[in-house]
Order: structure tokens, then sequence, then C-alpha cells
């Protein structure tokens, strides 16, 4: 196994964005397509074309972003701000919006969401700012207009897109009985009719509130932690550690259950009912932080429904069944530093698709089951800088990717180009069903891959 040294540690610098006709373009190094052994040709950009850059801001990470907005066509992008854009090139549209978004953060505290459309270059649609770092956003899954933020302070903030204020509506004050730490993860559960938000801070903490526009009290609080006890001598007593919680989401309609990625490289389930809280199973996963977990989109009945992925600073990316008695389905080990983020393709037709992005800049597309060493096709987003959020379009023809120095990338990928060679749906489907998947045992994983309930 690859030591965390091994060019873990290098460091997140900044690119300057050159810009043509007020429309930003990256000048990066060629797209390689079709690494995989026996696999097809995926519809990246050719050799000799840019990849649409739709906003460049220097000194300045995407720490978050989430589609949403009317029909699903807006991208919200979080900003970490430390200090003035540094952007090369012209002025114009582009131009004016790095400045406009570099002084609000300024001015506001170092916290600013930007709302892009992702089909257009130049100027956001909304400029939000914070008191703080944004370190989680969603998008109210109920009220289109509505975005929700957690931020590095541990306070939460609504904002309404209509209002065309840049301060939120709502935010949760700071005390001892919410989140003090930043927040990392944000769940809207329920139905529109009634539904109320869930977070997740760095410590552990867990609150829900009755609703994100209502955030002046939770209706419960709670610190998670996971119970040692099991095996230990009477005497001993108890022993409870708190999580160090870095990602948080939940399974599509199980709003009941949070699926917690932490420091220690576990992956935790913990179940809400009321005001009552459990941390109920622990996935020893992987040997270093875990930088994102997410739940396959597939529907209910669909075999992959069970699936999950997680993202690791130990160079990897897995693949998990919440149900089988090896818990790891597959194993990506084609990375060479930290991975930051990794994300499933939305499309029915392409279910086993992940797109992954790393501390070396580099955006790369694979096929699970068809080789866990080599992806399918790869592109450098930003030399010297990482790629740290990745988002798929709904219909999986399009994926987005946020870079250390602010840059969100539009990359087109062609489904036609997908069919080719076996990368299709069945096959993945079938595995899964029939138990085929599962290979990795104690003596693959870090902690032994071994499921603890």
């Amino acid at each position: 196994s690859r030591s965390d040294g091994e060019g873990g540690s290098r460091s997140r610098g900044h690119a300057d964005v050159g810009r043509v006709d007020g429309a930003e373009r990256s000048a990066r190094k060629g797209p390689r397509r079709g690494g995989a052994a026996g696999g097809g040709a995926v519809g990246w950009p050719g050799e000799d074309e840019d990849v649409t850059l739709v906003h460049g801001l220097g000194r300045a990470a995407v720490a978050d972003m989430a589609w949403g907005g009317r029909q699903g066509q807006h991208i919200a992008a979080a900003y970490a701000v430390t200090g003035r854009a540094n952007s090369s090139g012209g002025g114009g549209a582009g131009q004016a919006s790095v400045e406009a978004i570099a002084a609000a953060a300024e001015a506001a505290g170092g916290g600013v969401v930007a709302v892009w459309s992702v089909a257009a270059s130049g100027s956001p649609l909304a400029l939000l700012t914070a008191d703080a770092p944004v370190t989680s956003v969603e998008w109210h899954p109920f009220a289109p207009a509505l975005l929700i933020g957690g931020l590095d302070s541990g306070r939460i903030a609504t904002w309404d897109t209509r209002t065309g204020d840049r301060a939120p509506v709502t935010m949760t004050s700071l005390s001892r009985d919410v989140h003090c730490h930043p927040v990392f993860g944000i769940v809207v559960t329920g139905t529109a009719a009634a539904h109320s938000l869930a977070s997740v801070s760095s410590d552990g903490r867990l609150c829900t509130w009755p609703e994100p526009t209502r955030l002046a009290e939770p209706s419960f609080s709670t610190a998670l932690e996971w119970d040692e006890s099991a095996g230990r001598a009477a005497h001993m007593g108890s022993l409870a550690l708190p999580l160090g919680v870095t990602c948080a989401t939940s399974p599509p309609g199980a709003g009941s259950l949070l699926t917690l990625g932490a420091a220690d490289g576990n992956i935790y389930e913990a179940t809400l009912s009321g005001r009552h809280a459990e941390v109920r199973s622990r996935i020893g996963a992987h040997s270093a932080p875990v930088s994102s977990v997410q739940h396959h989109p597939g529907g209910a009945g669909d075999a992959c429904s069970e699936t999950m992925l997680t993202s690791s600073l130990d160079w990897t990316v897995r693949v998990w069944s919440r149900r089988a008695a090896v818990p790891e389905v597959a194993r990506l080990d084609g990375f060479n530093d930290y991975v930051l983020d990794a994300s499933w393709c939305p499309a029915a037709s392409h279910p086993s698709l992940i797109a992954a992005g790393d501390n070396e800049g580099r955006l790369t597309l694979w096929s699970v089951g068809q080789s866990t060493t080599e992806p399918l096709g790869e592109t450098k987003l930003l030399p010297g800088g990482g790629v740290t959020k990745v988002r798929w379009a709904a219909d999986g023809n399009a994926v987005v990717a946020g870079d250390s120095a602010g840059g969100i990338h539009v990359l087109a990928v062609s489904q036609q180009g997908l069919d080719v060679r076996g990368v299709s749906a069945d096959p993945f489907r079938e595995a899964l069903a029939d138990g085929a998947f599962g290979r990795a045992g104690k003596d693959q994983g870090a902690g032994g891959s071994e499921l603890v309930v």
C-alpha cells in the first residue's frame, strides 16, 4: 500500500486562467481516451479542443457544488476565499464577475456562493455571501429558489435567490447546543408537505431543524458516538468514541438514515427517529480520511441502489454493498495522489460509471468491473492544483468539476461512446444481483473492509 507521504502531501497550488472573447477557456494538457483494457472510447473533448471553463477565481478553492434551481439547470458553487483574485487575461464580463466575487467575499469575511448557468460563461446568476467560509451547500429540494449552506464557523445559512440580496434570509446562532465546528453535511428529508433539515459538523454533532427557513433553534441536537464496548471486559466500562465527520449524505428516499465519512477512514451509518439518533454500523473503509461518500442514485428495486461510493486521501475510490457479507465491491487504485471527490453517473443506462477528481488536477472516468487500475478516460484540468468537487448532470451527458483555484469546468460525455465493448448497464447490475462482486476480504482493505454491526 502507498504511504501518505508519497505525493499525498503536495500543496494545492493555484493557476491563472486565460480568456477568449470574454468566455473563459482552459488551456490544459489534452485528454487521454480509452485507458481501460478492452475499453471503449469516451466522449471527452478532442485533443485540439479546449474544455469549457465557466468561471475561474484565483486563490479560492471550490469547497462544494450542487445542481439545482428551476429545472435543475444551475450549479451553485461554494468558495472559501482567502485573498484577492489572481486571474490573467483581459477584462469583460468574466473578469468583472471574478472581481465582484473576491470583493464580496472579502467584505463578508471569506464566504461566498455563486450560482452559475453551465450553458454560458460570464457573470454569475446570483452572488451570495456569508460571514465565514462556506463548507457545504445544497439546494432546497422543495423550494428551488432557496440555497442552504454550512459554514466553517458552525453556522447554517439559507439564502433566497429571488430577493437579489446577497445576505442570508436566516442563519443559526452560535451556542454550545448547536454546531461550533465546520458543517460538512446538510440533508433535507421528508416531502414537500412535511420536511426537515439535518446537519452534521466535523466534531460529530448532529442537529435537526424544523425546516431550512426556521433556524432559530434545533428540534434536536446530539453528539454522535461509536460504542467500542463490544468485546471489552465488564470492569473496563464502556468506550464511546466521538466521530470526526468529514462528509455526510443520505440514501435516496431514506431520510431516517445518515451515512457519514470520517477522518479515521471509517464509514458510519446513523439512524434518526424523532428526538433520538444512534450510530448503528461501521465499515473499516480506508486508511486515511474519507473525502466523499455517495449512495447510488438507482431507485428502489434496482440492484445498484444498495451500493455506495467513497473516495479517500489514501489514493483510492471504493464501491461498497450495504447488504453483502463482504461489503467491498470494488477498489479503484489508479491514482497517484489524494482522491478529493467521486460521483456516480445518474444515467440509468450506465450505472457503473464513476467520475473522480484528485489532487494532481486530474478528472478521470471509470467503469466498475471493467478495470480498477486504468480509467476509461482522463483529462488534466489544473496543473499544480486539485480537482476538489465532481458533479454529474442529471442526464449523465456532462460532468462539472470544481478545482482548488476556483475553476468550474464543464465536460461533455458522449453516451454513444460509452456503449462500446461492454461498458453497459446489465453486467454491473447482474453481477451485483448474483453476488459476483465482493472480491476484497480482510487482507485487501484498510481496517479489513469488515462490516461491524
